[in-house]
């Protein structure tokens, strides 16, 4: 099994394991993916509480998607942190997997992010959240 493919399935099994622990509170976010217009706190306080299970992970928001190229922004998170050939889960406001993607650039304000749709899954939509797991 090839590098890549090993750690995205440890990330995917991390946000999975992420999401159960977190999945049981109650969520007022809308189905569609997408939080409330100017509402960053959703990202905040699912920073803090991944944080508290892994030290390492880092959270950002889906700013923009170009379904056709199939790349997505992803803005609101430690850019300098980020490397080339990095690996991000996407996943929806209910905290579930909808995409796992590979950093392919980086700009002052930005992750370019080249995604494929777990199983199940969808193209990211703006609002979604990127989640990375890295060692502390």
């Amino acid at each position: 099994m090839s590098r890549l493919a090993l750690a995205g399935m440890t990330i995917f099994a991390g946000a999975m394991f992420l999401g159960m622990e977190l999945g049981c509170r109650p969520k007022s976010q809308p189905s569609d993916g997408l939080p409330p217009k100017g509402d960053t706190s959703l990202v905040q306080e699912l920073r803090q509480s991944y944080q508290r299970i892994h030290p390492g992970t880092r959270v950002g928001l889906v700013t923009a998607v170009a379904e056709d190229v199939t790349l997505a922004a992803v803005g609101d998170i430690d850019l300098k942190s980020f490397k080339n050939g990095d690996i991000l889960t996407i996943i929806d406001t209910n905290e579930k997997p909808v995409a796992n993607g590979t950093v392919v650039n980086i700009t002052p304000d930005a992750l370019h992010v080249k995604y494929a749709p777990v199983p199940g899954g969808r193209a990211p939509r703006q609002g979604d959240l990127a989640v990375s797991l890295q060692n502390p």
